[in-house]
């Protein structure tokens, strides 16, 4: 926006002076807060013109005119700038004074230039409004896309504090969720944590499996099987991993090279494999129920036993005794592993597919019917849940330290719960939850993210900035 060189009278080097600094006092001010900035802009000129009290008086009567007609219109000033001048017009004829058509021109150029920012930012009704259409967007993707939930509920809340944004931050951050890991091809059925606690490895659809770095968020493929990769184990010595795929493979990877070290097949597609506490021996499932345990150093099935349904997972009880499984049945079963013996812990309805011992011993983790995670007591046999995550849940790990739980499923997701005291900080503001979030996200929209869900916005804009 320029001066007006079109005025009806000659503007001195004076006027010209306050018509530059309306111009750019209201550009400013409209890009921060369009609704103060225009009484701000206004009351500017009032000062700027002071020493002529008519224009004073005439500024003064327009601008009360202009709040009082429309003041939602405060986008839209552009139309209401012939308004500027009728109105100095109208109030210099109720109060004999001479029209001043350099102050008309001068409010109607501010009006003109801080339609120009308002133009590209919201007025307040419209950023509210923004702010409930982004709310419900968060809560319709809650179950489905979690890290787009909850990078929807931060947007709510920075564009403006509506209750609605208030309730989106807090739904999310009422789950126990520490950190996410995406990346992985829809579903993930398989996950494992390095014992250092630093990898996590994950498989699926794809007939890959996936090794992430906590540390930067980056993996690396592993690529052999010909079929979709079931489940995946770390040894406890953390220099390689076992995997199991329907192709009745199962392949064991050198991890520093990425080269598979030994194979060895199954009658028909593994389910599930699992390192015993000394490394020295690696149990597997197959479609025929059976639980096979094999001996690492020649190859060879050491013990068999079983039932008549699938088992989907297997688990070894840190002290290398027991042995728990899950089954296309829903029945969670505990081995023993000196006798062969077993008992039922629960019955669930209809498939589990996952099961992971907690690194002292004393809990398991199972998907509850349904969607969510479940965790059971051994010593009492009663159990709690963790989440009302409403997804399927295909693989579960506890972190080494006790502290954490990683899940996967359906929606390719994996979330880290905390299951100790301690993990998630408080937050009670709203400025804390969005922080929180930020922090567990670690990342802001992508590129295709902000086309879908956030069209037509500023891409300069972020709601999980670097810093704040």
């Amino acid at each position: 926006m320029t001066i007006r060189d079109d005025l009806p009278i000659e503007l001195t080097a004076e006027e010209r002076r306050i018509l530059r600094l309306a111009e750019i006092g209201a550009v400013a001010g409209m890009a921060l807060n369009p609704a103060a900035s225009l009484a701000q802009a206004r009351a500017r000129i009032a000062q700027l013109s002071a020493p002529t009290p008519t224009r004073s008086a005439v500024v003064t009567g327009c601008s009360q005119h202009l709040a009082d007609k429309d003041p939602a219109r405060s986008r839209m000033f552009i139309d209401l700038a012939p308004t500027a001048a009728k109105c100095a017009e109208q109030f210099g004829r109720k109060s004999g004074r001479r029209l001043d058509w350099a102050l008309a021109g001068l409010l109607t150029v501010v009006l003109v230039a801080a339609s120009a920012a308002a133009l590209r930012w919201p007025i307040a009704g419209d950023q509210v409004s923004r702010s409930k259409q982004l709310a419900a967007q968060s809560k319709g993707l809650r179950s489905t896309n979690p890290v787009v939930a909850d990078l929807l509920a931060v947007q709510a809340y920075r564009t403006s504090q509506t209750d609605e944004a208030a309730e989106s931050l807090s739904s999310a951050t009422d789950q126990p969720i520490t950190r996410y890991l995406t990346g992985s091809p829809k579903p993930v059925r398989a996950l494992a944590i390095s014992p250092d606690g630093r990898l996590v490895a994950g498989a699926g659809f794809d007939e890959t499996v996936r090794v992430w770095d906590l540390a930067t968020g980056g993996s690396r493929p592993l690529t052999n099987h010909t079929g979709q990769v079931n489940a995946v184990a770390y040894s406890p010595d953390g220099k390689h991993l076992a995997s199991g795929s329907s192709d009745g493979g199962i392949r064991m990877w050198d991890l520093a090279t990425g080269s598979i070290r030994a194979s060895f097949g199954s009658n028909g597609p593994v389910y599930a494999v699992a390192y015993s506490p000394d490394g020295r021996q690696l149990a597997s499932t197959s479609n025929d129920g059976g639980i096979r345990i094999w001996d690492l150093a020649t190859g060879s099935i050491r013990a068999s036993f079983g039932s008549n349904d699938q088992v989907h997972a297997v688990a070894y009880s840190p002290d290398g005794r027991q042995l728990a499984s899950s089954s296309s049945d829903g029945g969670i079963w505990i081995w023993d592993l000196a006798t062969g013996e077993s008992r039922m812990l629960s019955t669930c309805t209809g498939q589990v597919h996952a099961v992971s011992y907690s690194p002292d011993g004393k809990r398991i983790a199972i998907p509850s019917s349904g969607g969510g995670i479940r965790i059971w007591d051994l010593a009492t046999g009663e159990s709690r849940p963790l989440s009302t995550y409403t997804d399927q849940v295909y693989a579960l790990a506890y972190s080494p330290d006790n502290r954490q739980l990683a899940s996967a499923g359906a929606d390719g997701t994996v979330r880290f719960w905390a299951v100790a005291a301690g993990m998630i900080p408080s937050a009670t503001t709203a400025r804390e939850k969005a922080r929180l979030i930020c922090d567990r996200v670690g990342r802001d929209f992508t590129p295709d993210e902000r086309a879908r869900y956030l069209p037509g916005t500023d891409s300069s804009l972020s709601a999980c900035p670097a810093t704040e």
